[in-house]
């Protein structure tokens, strides 16, 4: 009976002495199994983002495109406009000009016919 006390004593002094160790064993895997998860989750995210750039990158390009063309083609049609195309759209030719002023004035108006 003295040798079975004797080695309960001692299993248990041993599992005292080496459950800090066993603890931070296991507090250190659970560490190293979140940092790697995080690691992963950080990677894929970046991978992602850089696939996104890339895609709107290429976006940005084509509408660039698209305004430059419209650019152009307003341009164009600026130029080819004269005073017969203009009368023809139901244009008017702008005889006195107006400035916006702040204070005592000439009040502009929306619909102001003697302007034109």
């Amino acid at each position: 009976m003295k040798t079975r006390i004797e080695n309960l004593n001692n299993d248990l002094t041993y599992r005292l002495e080496n459950g800090v160790n066993i603890a931070a064993f296991w507090a250190m895997a659970a560490l190293i199994t979140v940092l790697v998860v995080l690691y992963f989750y950080f990677l894929t995210s970046s991978v992602f983002n850089i696939a996104w750039r890339t895609n709107t990158d290429s976006r940005i390009s084509a509408l660039r495109s698209n305004v430059s063309e419209l650019e152009a083609k307003y341009l164009n049609t600026i130029g080819n406009l004269s005073i017969d195309k203009a009368k023809s759209l139901g244009l008017k030719e702008f005889n006195k000009p107006i400035f916006a002023i702040s204070g005592d004035g000439e009040k502009l108006t929306f619909n102001s016919q003697g302007n034109f």
